[in-house]
């Protein structure tokens, strides 16, 4: 959708009018999206993808007909991308939709008290896997959570020259997936908050990694609202949208956590709903999570910054003056419809 704010190249410097055109052609791009039900939101239509090639292998499992062939590494998925995003849910949603059983496995939890126990922890999943498959004819699907943790690209080994617990189990893990190379019936998905301290090995055996994103304005806005209609807290779009401009850097989880917070702050001021308990609950979840705000630079979330407070953007407001702007809007300014 093209901006509503007409602008002129004379009012802005050439780099920061290659700033807009940029990030306006960036936002426009909506291509290459799915919806997923029961969540909010678009995700790249590679998982619509895998939840159609799931379901044909299903399909086929429960007919007695040859398996369909999708390559070596198709059994195999990469969800990276801040916490509190739904990877969890997505992986969920994935068993859920194309009729497959879903074995779930914490990276942090593997590692156990005792020496090669995250090892035999994986290698009995995988046995579960396989036994599930052949007594059910039904797919398996793995995913392990906080794959970062036990795929850390620091770990080493101990200081007494022992294999490092991590790394046995890991090795494990690699085998295993080797094994199950080709094989469609079973499929993994790991998923990481950390993509950047993960291992070189772990990322060279996953081909398609998708990154699942915080919510920008419109998605912040429109599952606020969700929350707020199924929680029945009575905002008006003037609270919806006005939240949704201050929370920039907020995961869906941290959004979840703000309405507890709002909603139980303004039970105790007898249900009046003040802009201090909005401000507050605000300070409390990003000092809580260690949430760092970031400035949105959509091009239509800065128009409504700019409407909202009655100003142009011109080509002396830079990025830290937007930022500043976008804390200091005032509720009262802020129109219903934008």
């Amino acid at each position: 959708m093209a901006s509503r704010l007409f602008i002129s190249k004379s009012n802005f410097s050439p780099f920061f009018f290659s700033l807009l055109l940029f990030f306006s052609s960036t936002y426009a791009m909506k291509e290459n999206m799915c919806h997923i039900d029961g969540m909010v939101g678009e995700f790249p239509d590679d998982i619509e993808l895998i939840c159609k090639r799931l379901k044909s292998v299903n399909a086929a499992l429960k007919n007695g007909q040859p398996l369909p062939k999708f390559g070596n590494l198709f059994n195999r998925l990469l969800l990276y991308g801040a916490p509190g995003n739904g990877k969890t849910t997505i992986a969920q949603k994935i068993a859920e939709a194309s009729g497959s059983k879903l074995f779930q496995l914490n990276g942090a939890g593997i590692i156990g008290r005792f020496y090669g126990q995250g090892a035999e922890t994986i290698e009995q999943v995988f046995k579960d896997l396989n036994a599930h498959v052949n007594l059910n004819n039904q797919m398996a699907i793995l995913f392990v959570d906080e794959i970062d943790s036990l795929a850390n690209a620091t770990n080493t080994c101990t200081s007494d020259g022992q294999i490092d617990e991590h790394h046995k189990a890991l090795t494990t893990l690699w085998l295993n997936l080797d094994k199950i190379k080709g094989d469609s019936r079973i499929f993994v998905i790991c998923a990481t908050n950390n993509i950047d301290k993960s291992s070189k090995t772990l990322l060279s055996r996953f081909t398609s990694k998708i990154e699942i994103q915080s919510p920008d304005f419109e998605l912040r806005k429109t599952f606020l609202e969700k929350l707020q209609k199924e929680q029945d807290l009575g905002w008006s779009q003037n609270v919806v949208e006005w939240l949704a401009l201050q929370t920039n850097g907020f995961s869906m989880r941290n959004l979840e956590s703000l309405c507890d917070v709002i909603s139980r702050k303004t039970e105790k001021n007898k249900g009046v709903l003040t802009k201090d308990i909005l401000k507050c609950a605000i300070r409390k979840v990003i000092s809580e999570n260690e949430i760092h705000p970031q400035l949105d630079l959509c091009i239509k979330t800065r128009e409504k910054i700019a409407k909202a407070s009655k100003d142009l953007i011109t080509g002396d407001l830079y990025i830290a003056s937007l930022e500043k702007l976008n804390r200091e809007i005032d509720l009262a300014n802020i129109p219903c419809k934008i």
